[in-house]
């Protein structure tokens, strides 16, 4: 018998409800790379960089008390100028303060590993064959 299950969900609509729906007791975990993609993708490449050094301080918090207010000085840096990027981290924080109940070490390892040179998610396209080089 399955004690704890935590779905993980990259942001579609419905996804949320159609889990709760069927598993009530199971815990729901937003991706928090899509959750930066999503977050970010109307930030302009001028302060892409100043903003996710900020942002960092929120996803690779060790305590969600820390990464709680991490968010509030983010809302303030970063709230007028980019109010739907602060608000989706608000309106998913629920399911993002999940990522905290991982060890912070696997967790901020995890976000490394995906991250681009931008700062922005990206998938890595150095594993190519001799047929995609010709």
């Amino acid at each position: 018998m399955v004690s704890r299950i935590t779905c993980y969900v990259d942001g579609l609509s419905g996804f949320r409800e159609a889990i709760a729906a069927a598993y009530p007791k199971a815990d729901i975990q937003r991706c928090i790379i899509h959750q930066i993609r999503s977050s970010t993708r109307y930030v302009s490449w001028k302060d892409i960089k100043a903003l996710m050094a900020d942002l960092k301080k929120v996803y690779q918090a060790v305590t969600e008390e820390e990464a709680l207010q991490n968010l509030i000085s983010f809302k303030e840096i970063w709230g007028k100028q980019y109010p739907s990027c602060v608000k989706s981290w608000e309106d998913n924080w629920d399911i993002l303060s999940n990522v905290n109940n991982v060890s912070a070490s696997s967790a901020r390892f995890g976000v490394k590993m995906e991250l681009g040179f931008s700062g922005r998610a990206s998938r890595d396209t150095s594993a190519r064959t001799d047929r995609d080089n010709r």
